[in-house]
C-alpha cells in the first residue's frame, strides 16, 4: 500500500512541476503584454522543461510490455495539462493562446507515439487507463 501511495506522490509532484513549468512560461508572456513572441518558443525549445523530457523519454522507448510504464504515465501527464488549461478555473482564466498552442503540440505528439500500438496490443490495459487517466491529476474539476 505505502508503494502505491509512495507512486501518487511522485506522479502529482512531476505533474504540478510540469504544469508550473508551463504556467511560469505563461505568466511571463503575459507580463510582456504578449509582445515577446520568443517566450512561447521556450516550450517547444527548452529541453529542461519537464514535458519535453517526457516527450524525450517516450519517443526514445517503444510500447512494450516491459515499458508500458513510462506511456501510462504520459497519459496521465496529457490529461493533467488539458484539463488544467481548458477546464480548471485559476489556470484556465489566464492562459494565452499563444502559449498553448505548442503545449498542445507536444501532447498531440507525445499521444501519437503509444495510443496506437497501446490500444492494439494491450487493450485491456488501454481501456482500464483511459477509464483512470485523472488518477494522478493534482487538482480536482
Amino acid at each position: 500500500m505505502w508503494e502505491l501511495t509512495q507512486q501518487k506522490i511522485l506522479a502529482e509532484t512531476f505533474n504540478a512541476k510540469m504544469l508550473a513549468e508551463i504556467v511560469n512560461i505563461n505568466n511571463a508572456y503575459r507580463l510582456s503584454d504578449e509582445q515577446n513572441k520568443n517566450i512561447p518558443k521556450l516550450v517547444e525549445i527548452d529541453k529542461n522543461l519537464l514535458i519535453n523530457k517526457l516527450l524525450t523519454k517516450i519517443s526514445q522507448t517503444p510500447v512494450k510490455k516491459e515499458t508500458l510504464g513510462i506511456h501510462l504515465f504520459a497519459i496521465n501527464a496529457i490529461y493533467t495539462l488539458d484539463k488544467a488549461m481548458n477546464k480548471y478555473q485559476p489556470i484556465k482564466s489566464g492562459f494565452s493562446n499563444k502559449v498553448e498552442q505548442p503545449v498542445d503540440k507536444i501532447r498531440k505528439t507525445m499521444e501519437e507515439k503509444f495510443k496506437k500500438t497501446l490500444k492494439n496490443d494491450f487493450r485491456e490495459i488501454y481501456d482500464r487507463v483511459y477509464d483512470n487517466e485523472s488518477l494522478y491529476t493534482p487538482f480536482d474539476l
